[in-house]
């Protein structure tokens, strides 16, 4: 069996599914917070797929962009499992979700990417054109032009999006043939978030959480 366990943090709806040859085996999703309920995701998908761990050909994750705290914890939990000697063999491999989203558009919507954005950290914006990341101010996103604007809306942020754009719902569960494309993801030895932009760091003070 060439079932592989499928695993996306990386928006506001945490993603797991057991996955082989183009359908899903199992599926479950949740709005709580990762570490609410991966784990009890990743148990139930197997339940009902009749696996375990063991019997997996592959773990696949979505690396980012996206919920950072997400995205680590999904990469904790495959350092966690590699340590097991039934697991340590076991291949893993990452996407990215622009990636994905964009080989949405091109095989299901049959329509021009041109630009996917979603919502970063300290109102910046995560923009992907042409295989390529950066980070820009809202300023530097109205000015772009010429191009399709797709937005995802990862993150769980009161932030309206400053160009007009058409909104991606990034549910994984609709869409289990695009994994079928091997180039969407690659093999990873180390098993982490991708960072889009430089790290700032914030001095932590208790007002910020009174």
């Amino acid at each position: 069996m060439a079932a592989q366990l499928i695993l996306d943090a990386s928006s506001s709806v945490i993603q797991v599914g057991i996955w082989e040859e183009g359908v899903w085996l199992s599926f479950k999703n949740s709005q709580e917070h990762a570490l609410e309920c991966l784990f009890s995701c990743v148990a139930d998908c197997l339940r009902e797929a009749q696996l375990q761990l063991k019997d997996l050909n592959g773990i696949i994750y979505c690396e980012g962009p996206g919920s950072i705290l997400g995205i680590r914890l999904v990469a904790m939990a495959i350092r966690t499992w590699k340590t097991l000697p039934e697991l340590q063999s076991i291949p893993i491999y990452a996407y990215q979700s622009f990636a994905f989203v964009e080989a949405v558009i091109k095989t299901k919507f049959k329509a021009e990417v041109g630009y996917i954005i979603s919502p970063s950290r300290n109102k910046l914006w995560n923009v992907f054109e042409d295989g390529k990341f950066k980070e820009l101010s809202e300023a530097e996103l109205v000015k772009l032009s010429g191009k399709a604007v797709w937005m995802m809306p990862q993150r769980a942020l009161a932030r309206e999006c400053p160009v007009e754009a058409k909104v991606f719902e990034y549910d994984l569960k609709g869409m289990p043939a695009v994994f079928l494309d091997q180039t969407l993801y690659a093999k990873r030895t180390v098993i982490d978030a991708i960072n889009t932009g430089d790290q700032q760091f914030v001095k932590w003070t208790g007002e910020r959480h009174q």
